[in-house]
C-alpha cells in the first residue's frame, strides 16, 4: 500500500477530451467506443515518482466528471477531498470559456483549492487551430498545449511533475497541521 493517496478531478465542458484524457492517464487500452460520462467516472492508477527524494509509489484517484450541467447538483460531492484538479479544454467548441470560468469559479474559488494544485490542458486535434483566449481566472494556473498523437510522452511526463507538485503540497499542508496541533500543547 502507498504512503500516498490524492483525489484529482479532471474537469472541463463536455465533448473537451477528459475521457481521453482520463484514458491516456491510467494507460487504458481497450476503450475504443467513448460515450459522454454519465456523472462522474472513478479510475484509479498507480503513479511512481521521485518525492522527498525517495523513490515511491501514488495512487491516484482520478475523477472523470462529466461536463454535463444536469450533474451540477453533484459538484459539492465530486469535490470533496479533492487534492488537485486538471481542466481540461477543446479550443474548436464554442462556449468553453464561458464554462471553464464557471468550473474555475466553483471547483477553485468556492472550494479553496490553490491555483497551484490545478493545471489546464489545452487538447490539440490535427483539424484545430490554436487560437484561444482563456478565461482571466486561468493566467495563474499552469497551462499545456498537448496532443496525444504527437507530443503523447512529453504530456504525461508533465502531469508527472503536476502530480509530484499536487502531493508535496499534501504532504507541506499535513506537515503544517502536525506542527500547529503540536504547538498548541
Amino acid at each position: 500500500m502507498s504512503m500516498f493517496k490524492a483525489k484529482v478531478l479532471l474537469l472541463g465542458p463536455m465533448e473537451s477530451g477528459k475521457t481521453v484524457l482520463a484514458n491516456f492517464l491510467c494507460k487504458a487500452t481497450e476503450v475504443t467506443n467513448i460515450s459522454p460520462t454519465v456523472g462522474v467516472r472513478i479510475m484509479e492508477f498507480e503513479q511512481p515518482m521521485i518525492l522527498d527524494g525517495r523513490n515511491t509509489v501514488a495512487d491516484i484517484e482520478l475523477w472523470d466528471c462529466s461536463g454535463d450541467h444536469r450533474y451540477e447538483s453533484c459538484w459539492a460531492a465530486f469535490s470533496k477531498d479533492a487534492n488537485g484538479i486538471i481542466f481540461v479544454y477543446n479550443p474548436d467548441r464554442a462556449n468553453h470559456n464561458k464554462e471553464l470560468e464557471e468550473l474555475y469559479s466553483y471547483f477553485v474559488r468556492s472550494c479553496k483549492i490553490s491555483p497551484k494544485r490545478c493545471i489546464l490542458i489545452i487538447l490539440q486535434y490535427p483539424c484545430n487551430a490554436l487560437t484561444y483566449d482563456l478565461p482571466p481566472s486561468f493566467q495563474n494556473i499552469q497551462c499545456i498545449e498537448a496532443n496525444l498523437e504527437s507530443s503523447s510522452e512529453d504530456l504525461r511526463e508533465q502531469l508527472e511533475t503536476f502530480l509530484v507538485t499536487v502531493l508535496v503540497a499534501m504532504t507541506d499542508k499535513r506537515d503544517q497541521e502536525e506542527l500547529s496541533i503540536m504547538n498548541k500543547r
